[in-house]
């Protein structure tokens, strides 16, 4: 199981040729991809999505969030600040998504570097 963030999963519906994408493609083929449920919210959000990339995104499983997900997130993002970052509060809620369920993340998003102390593993 690979979680990927909208930024790779973004960056292959556009055949933009980063490390996120490639290997985004890569898992999908393989069938090891799922979702954080807020890269679905942002993905099938996009105005410019077409129906074949969002049947694409609705086909792929979402990771389940369990009921102490919400405090777990917020004392993720309060951990963070205090060691001096000022991560965004989707980036924390992917990556404590990430965490949780011990997935790693595939990104081309700098800004979840910030995540890597707290065992979040980037592909």
């Amino acid at each position: 199981m690979i979680a990927v963030d909208t930024c790779a999963f973004s960056n292959f519906l556009r055949s933009v040729n980063t490390s996120g994408a490639r290997l985004f493609e890569e898992g999908l083929r393989e069938g090891d991809i799922v979702l954080p449920p807020m890269v679905l919210t942002e993905l099938i959000s996009a105005k410019n999505l077409s129906d074949d990339d969002k049947a694409l995104v609705k086909a792929i499983p979402v990771i389940t969030l369990d009921e102490s997900f919400w405090l777990y997130a917020g004392m993720l993002r309060l951990a963070a600040m205090k060691r001096g970052s000022k991560p965004r509060t989707l980036d924390t809620l992917i990556a404590a998504c990430c965490l949780q369920a011990n997935t790693p993340l595939i990104t081309d998003d700098s800004d979840f570097r910030v995540f890597k102390h707290f065992g979040l593993k980037l592909l």
